[in-house]
Parts: C-alpha cells; sequence; structure tokens
C-alpha cells in the first residue's frame, strides 16, 4: 500500500463494502444450491447437516438460506423442506 498523500482520501477494504458482503451471500446461497442438488428436496435440518452449517459463523446458514430463497436458487416448501429450482423433475 502507497502512502497517502494530503487530501487523499483512503479507500474502504473490499470486504467493508456492500458489493463484497453481495457475493459473499450469493456465494453461499449456491453452496447451498450445490449441497442439495442431489437430493432435490431436503428438510432444513438435513440441509444444514449436508452444508455442515454448524462450522459456518452464527446465523451464516439462516441468512444463507434466505439469500437463496430471494434469489430463486431454492423454494421453499411447506412443513420446512426446501427444493432446488434446477430440478424439473420434482
Amino acid at each position: 500500500q502507497q502512502p497517502q498523500k494530503p487530501g487523499d482520501h483512503p479507500r474502504p477494504l473490499l470486504r467493508d463494502t456492500v458489493a463484497h458482503q453481495d457475493a459473499v451471500s450469493l456465494a453461499e446461497a449456491r453452496r447451498l444450491q450445490r449441497a442439495l442438488a442431489p437430493f432435490g428436496i431436503l428438510s432444513r435440518d438435513a440441509l444444514e447437516h449436508e452444508c455442515r452449517a454448524g462450522t459456518w459463523h452464527d446465523g451464516g446458514f439462516t441468512a444463507a438460506l434466505r439469500a437463496a430463497i430471494n434469489a430463486g436458487l431454492i423454494i421453499e416448501l411447506p412443513g420446512g423442506f426446501y427444493r432446488d429450482t434446477r430440478n424439473h423433475q420434482l
């Protein structure tokens, strides 16, 4: 990093930007979709297990699941089940 000149404003770190947060959210949502894909439909508990959600940061799984639903990658079904939107046979 180069020294700052008078009047220069430091750029925010990439991880502190909305674009970075959105990219991370989408990556985590796609991770859920990939974990769900071989099964087509899973319960929330089973999806958490397949994703090893216990190793994620607090609230990370729930946020990623919400992002996956909002992005149209996963469909929320009744009874706490979720379906991969790419699996049209179900």
